[in-house]
């Protein structure tokens, strides 16, 4: 999900046309973090060991967040010592059969 660039409106009024431009530097500045490019995948049911994941970022992955979990285990990826295409797979291992959501980006 790539946050689109904020358009400007031209005003008479200069001061309006400063604190425009001040909102639109501070919006760039979050459209810029690299978390933010990400896509919410729910619902990932895992198995113990290695499990290929298509994230849908159409690029390599920068990182990834669990941010449910169904079950104990714990996770790793091995994107740095894998053979697979990094910019479709996501390699995550598993200690234990478990049901996911993950934020990749």
């Amino acid at each position: 999900m790539t946050l689109r660039k904020t358009k400007t409106v031209n005003f008479t009024d200069d001061k309006i046309n400063r604190m425009q431009d001040n909102i639109i530097t501070n919006l760039d500045q979050l459209r810029n973090l690299e978390i933010l490019d990400g896509i919410l995948l729910e619902g990932l049911a895992l198995t113990s060991g290695d499990n290929n994941i298509n994230h849908g970022l159409g690029r390599s992955i920068r990182g990834w967040i669990v941010v449910r979990v169904r079950a104990s285990a714990t996770f790793y990826d091995k994107q740095d010592s894998t053979s697979s295409d990094t910019s479709r797979i996501l390699v995550l291992n598993a200690s234990a059969p478990v049901t996911i959501d993950l934020w990749v980006f």
